[in-house]
C-alpha cells in the first residue's frame, strides 16, 4: 500500500542559520558576541515522494535468523549502535534538515539511530521508519567540505548456516537530488574497511524513494563467520535510510549441540515459534555455559511489556513459553542480555 505525500523542493541558496555564542575574555571582563554560521539545510516540501510501510514478512518455515536489528533498541540519535562498527571515514559535516532540528545534527557522522517522531518538530510522511519507530541513518555530506559520503554501518560477528542471505529494508529520504547510493560488502576477517569483499561488485546500489526490500545471496560464506557492511557512497544527496536488518540462513540437519559448543558464537538467540502467534509463542535460546540471563519483551517503543526468562541457567538449549492474551495486535521486540552478550528479534501477535 503506497501513501502519497509532499516531495522536497531543493532550495539551492538556502541555509539555516546556526547561533553560535563566543565568549571572548579580557582581564577586566567577560562578554558573549553573538555571530551567525551559514549551514547548508534541504527542506521536505515541494513535489511528491511516497512513503511505503511494507507488510509483515513471514520467514520460510525452513529459514532460521541468525541476527537481526531494527535499531528500536538504541538511544534517539546516537551514533553508537551497540555491537556494531560506525565509521565516518569521509570526515565532513553533513545536511540540515529546514523543517526540524535535533540532537547532533549538522555534525560529520556515519550512521545514526533517527527517530522522526522526536525531532523538534516531529516528521512524517518519507522520514516514517518501515519497522517501529527507528532506523539507521546516514546524512550527505556538505559538496565543498569533503565527500562524497564514506560511511560505513558493519553489523556483529554473525556465524553463518547453510543458504545464507542478507536483507534489510532501505530508501533515500526523496529523489530530488538523486537516489542514495550503497554498497555491500562481507569479512571473514576483521570490521575493518580494507577487509570487505564488495558483494554488490563495482557499480552503486540505488536506493529508491520508497522502503524497498534488499536481498543478498551469502551462501558463499556458509559455515563461516562473517562481518556485514552496507556503505553508503552518496556524493551531494540527502538521507539513506536502512531498517530491519537480518541474516538468515537454513540450519543444517547434522548440527547438533556438541558441534555449536565448538562455534566462536557463544549465545544464540533463535526466532519465536509460531510466528506470526496468537496468544502464545515459544522463545529459544542456547547457551555455551552456565550464564545469568534475562530474556524480555518490549513495545516498539522501547517500553518493557514482561521478563520472560531471568536467572542463571545451564549450558545448552532452554525455551521459555510468552503468553500476549492481554496484549494488542502488532509487532514486539524480545532481548537476551548476558554479561557479555545482546540480541533482540521481532515477534508478532495477531488476534
Amino acid at each position: 500500500m503506497k501513501n502519497t505525500h509532499a516531495l522536497f523542493s531543493r532550495k539551492k541558496d538556502c541555509s539555516r542559520k546556526i547561533k553560535t555564542t563566543i565568549f571572548l575574555i579580557s582581564s577586566l571582563f567577560l562578554t558573549a558576541n553573538t555571530v551567525f554560521a551559514q549551514h547548508p539545510a534541504r527542506t521536505a516540501t515541494g513535489a511528491a515522494a511516497s512513503h511505503f510501510k511494507p507488510s509483515f514478512e513471514e520467514l520460510a518455515s525452513d529459514r532460521i535468523i541468525l541476527f537481526e536489528d531494527s535499531f528500536e533498541m538504541y538511544e534517539d540519535f546516537s551514533d553508537s549502535l551497540g555491537e556494531w562498527t560506525l565509521l565516518d571515514l569521509d570526515m565532513t559535516l553533513t545536511y540540515l534538515i529546514q523543517e526540524a532540528s535535533y540532537p547532533g545534527e549538522g555534525q560529520s557522522m556515519a550512521f545514526i539511530v533517527f527517530n522522526p517522531l522526536t525531532t523538534e518538530p516531529p516528521l512524517d510522511g518519507p522520514w516514517l521508519a518501515a519497522v517501529g519507530n527507528k532506523y539507521a541513518a546516514s546524512f550527505s555530506s556538505l559538496p565543498g567540505e569533503g565527500g562524497p559520503n564514506d560511511n560505513w554501518l558493519i553489523s556483529p560477528r554473525i556465524r553463518l548456516e547453510t543458504e545464507s542471505e542478507v536483507r534489510f529494508l532501505a530508501r533515500s529520504v526523496t529523489d530530488e537530488y538523486g537516489l542514495e547510493e550503497f554498497r555491500v560488502g562481507i569479512s571473514t576477517t576483521t570490521p575493518q574497511p580494507v577487509n570487505f569483499e564488495m558483494i554488490t561488485g563495482d557499480d552503486a546500489v540505488l536506493a529508491p524513494a520508497e522502503w524497498t526490500v534488499f536481498r543478498f545471496d551469502i551462501s558463499e560464506y556458509d559455515s563461516d563467520s562473517v562481518y556485514v557492511a552496507i556503505q553508503s557512497i552518496s556524493d551531494d544527496r540527502f538521507v539513506f535510510m536502512v531498517d530491519d536488518f537480518q541474516v538468515t540462513g537454513v540450519e543444517g540437519p547434522s548440527v547438533s549441540i556438541e558441534k555449536e559448543i565448538d562455534r566462536p558464537v557463544s549465545v544464540v538467540l533463535h526466532q519465536n515459534y509460531p510466528n506470526p502467534f496468537n496468544p502464545e509463542t515459544t522463545i529459544r535460546f542456547y547457551l555455551d555455559a552456565p550464564r545469568n540471563v534475562q530474556v524480555s519483551v518490549y513495545e516498539l517503543s522501547g517500553k518493557k511489556v514482561e521478563d520472560v526468562a531471568s536467572g542463571n541457567y545451564p549450558q545448552g538449549y532452554h525455551t521459555v513459553l510468552f503468553d500476549g492474551s492481554g496484549l494488542a495486535s502488532g509487532v514486539y521486540i524480545y532481548r537476551l542480555q548476558t554479561d557479555d552478550f545482546s540480541q533482540t528479534r521481532k515477534l508478532m501477535l495477531l488476534k
